[in-house]
């Protein structure tokens, strides 16, 4: 799977605030699908897999991250809902891959956030179609402000990630 410098910067933003983080954690689900074998139509059931971008957890939250590129047109809109749709039916299994360890623990007491967060500039309509699902809509830009904040205030660097370890060395080797 191809990096994602929002993917990694969101894992750190979430860190950096005490959550729990876990980046492309994957999950699967089951698609009835269609074909036509010998002129026949036929219907049948097929295991998909996807992923979460980011999982954050702490105390009183449970934060379910997708990261777009651009919200650009209804099909987009109308995917990013079935996605958390069926992330939704994932938690509600509350059953781990192995199929016998519960996770229900990740959402237990806590809050459920479902959130999208986009790069460039996306249709106001487009998005209003994700706030009708109760979906959070972020622009990535919001998240950088912070990010750059925390790190023009923090000395030194231990992130996990490449990505917020070359903002400190731009930081440090600013002109």
């Amino acid at each position: 799977m191809a990096e994602n410098f929002i993917e990694d910067l969101m894992y750190e933003y979430y860190k950096m605030q005490g959550y729990f983080v876990m980046q492309n954690y994957w999950f699967d689900f089951n698609s009835i699908r269609k074909r036509s074998q010998r002129g026949k139509s036929q219907e049948y059931t097929a295991k998909i897999w996807s992923n979460i971008d980011i999982l954050s957890i702490n105390e009183t939250e449970l934060n379910i991250v997708q990261v777009k590129a651009i919200i650009n047109d209804k099909k987009s809109a109308e995917d990013i809902t079935e996605y958390f749709d069926r992330v939704k039916e994932y938690l509600e299994k509350a059953i781990a891959l192995d199929n016998k360890s519960s996770i229900n623990w990740w959402k237990k007491e806590k809050k459920i956030n479902f959130i999208v967060i986009y790069e460039y500039y996306s249709s106001p309509s487009y998005i209003e179609i994700l706030k009708k699902k109760e979906i959070i809509v972020i622009d990535f830009k919001e998240k950088y402000k912070n990010i750059k904040e925390y790190i023009n205030n923090k000395v030194g660097s231990k992130e996990e990630k490449s990505i917020v370890r070359f903002m400190h060395f731009l930081k440090q080797n600013e002109s």
